[in-house]
């Protein structure tokens, strides 16, 4: 089960990862993880300098820490 503060601050990352300030179109190709052909959100780790073109899925899934990285 999660609890609110996590739901909320899960929603808040989506919200800015679909609406960047400069509006900007998502790319449509394969997932970096799972390779289902769909729209891409971007996905910068903290740590790291390297994107990734992740679908929805699977960026709610790193968002949860439960990501499984190639």
């Amino acid at each position: 089960m999660i609890d609110f503060t996590a739901l909320l601050n899960r929603g808040h990352k989506l919200y800015i990862a679909k609406n960047p300030k400069p509006p900007k179109k998502r790319k449509f190709g394969k997932c970096d993880d799972c390779e289902k052909t769909t729209l891409l959100l971007e996905y910068y780790a903290p740590d790291d300098d390297l994107g990734m073109n992740l679908c929805e899925q699977c960026y709610i899934s790193f968002l949860d820490g439960e990501g499984r990285l190639k």
